[in-house]
């Protein structure tokens, strides 16, 4: 009859195991507890605080009365140098005509009619040449203002934004150059004021130029011929979704560029 108990071998090895386990979970335990420690003594790192983005008009806050009342002036020759732009193609358009109408009469055989219409044409192309002088002298007075005004302001508006920020590092704890690049601060100096410059400055001009000229020949199209203003606004929806997803692009792009620089 065999004998069914085990051998005393296979007794020494299970023990063996046994105490090996036992040992390896103490120390697997043993371990756990001090990762617990260490995460209980280490103090936890404050996160960085979310930049939330700032106002278009709070980028003016530093301005002076004189200033915004100078801008907002600017904004009316700016209008006023938009729509001058659609009244010049109208212009044009009387011009041809004209050139048009005394070609016909020309072109009629009727010698008695000629000098009638010469002095037409005459009269009319002055007229229209005129308007044409003084609409294009115009626009150069009202885009030198607003060039000139915004420009200078924007200069301004960023020279101020460039100290602020600079004594608003001095200010801070010895603590806070330990989070930033060594490099950090001038870029931003550099970098960062050149883009308040550039959105404060004759973009805001040109943005209502190109309005007042958009506004304003859309009123001239549908006054003239309504049917074929109507059949050319189909292009607009295209026009306005390719601008908006290059505008994405653009903004997307250059704030990449800007994390980079800080970066290096």
């Amino acid at each position: 009859m065999s004998d069914s108990r085990p051998s005393t071998a296979d007794e020494k090895a299970t023990v063996v195991e046994t105490k090996a386990s036992r040992g390896f979970f103490r120390k697997k335990n043993k371990e756990a507890k001090d990762v617990e420690k260490t995460e209980e003594s280490t103090p936890e790192v404050p996160k960085a605080e979310e930049v939330t983005p700032v106002g278009f008009f709070e980028m003016f806050r530093f301005a002076t009365r004189f200033e915004t009342t100078i801008n907002l002036l600017s904004l009316i020759a700016a209008a006023a140098a938009g729509a001058a732009q659609p009244l010049m193609t109208l212009l044009f358009g009387n011009l041809t005509q004209d050139f048009v109408a005394f070609q016909t009469v020309l072109n009629s055989n009727n010698p008695d009619a000629v000098p009638a219409a010469a002095d037409h044409f005459r009269r009319d192309a002055a007229l229209n040449a005129s308007y044409l002088t003084y609409i294009g002298v115009g626009m150069f007075v009202c885009t030198y203002i607003y060039m000139f005004t915004w420009v200078y302001t924007g200069e301004i508006n960023a020279k101020r934004v460039r100290e602020r920020y600079l004594q608003a590092v001095l200010r801070q704890d010895i603590q806070y150059f330990d989070k930033v690049g060594a490099g950090e601060v001038a870029t931003r100096i550099q970098t960062d004021t050149h883009l308040v410059q550039q959105g404060t400055s004759e973009k805001v001009a040109l943005v209502v130029n190109f309005l007042s000229a958009f506004v304003t020949g859309f009123i001239l199209a549908y006054a003239r011929s309504w049917r074929l203003a109507l059949a050319m606004s189909s292009i607009l929806p295209c026009i306005g979704i390719t601008g908006g997803v290059m505008n994405k692009f653009i903004s997307t792009y250059m704030q990449y560029v800007i994390f980079i620089t800080i970066s290096l």
